[in-house]
């Protein structure tokens, strides 16, 4: 006779199930590094990265600001996010819309993009960084 399942047991059933299904869910998305500046006194850095979600999605340029120590992480960018609108934009250093960033000062940066791009987030501070934002000279100009 076959022994009856115990709370122990669902308990079990239902952890390796989530954990079943938070594999499965995971992000398509992955980000590659195009460029990272260190602001001027090497507490924060700047990174401008691609970010591909998938052949069924463009490829988009975003920018994040971090701590020195802390690693890129496999998300969106947490100021600037801009893909190329169907070939609008001038395509950069990745597959995405072309975007400079220099540091201004310690708690100031400058991102550049092209004028084209389809903006989706565009943040003009972060912590205790301001950010200005200028255009590029457009395609073909």
């Amino acid at each position: 006779m076959p022994k009856k399942p115990t709370l122990r047991d669902h308990l079990w059933i239902l952890g390796s199930s989530l954990a079943v299904a938070a594999v499965s869910c995971a992000s398509p998305c992955q980000n590659e590094i195009l460029s990272e500046v260190q602001s001027p006194n090497g507490l924060l850095k700047v990174i401008v990265f691609q970010r591909d979600c998938g052949a069924t999605t463009g490829f988009f340029t975003e920018v994040s600001i971090l701590d020195q120590s802390e690693d890129l992480p496999n998300e969106t960018g947490n100021v600037f996010t801009v893909d190329d609108d169907h070939g609008k934009a001038t395509s950069g250093q990745g597959r995405g819309p072309r975007v400079l960033v220099r540091w201004l000062s310690n708690n100031e940066i400058e991102i550049s993009s092209d004028p084209n791009a389809r903006v989706f987030l565009k943040e003009i501070s972060y912590k205790s960084v301001m950010i200005r934002h200028i255009s590029l000279p457009a395609k073909g100009a």
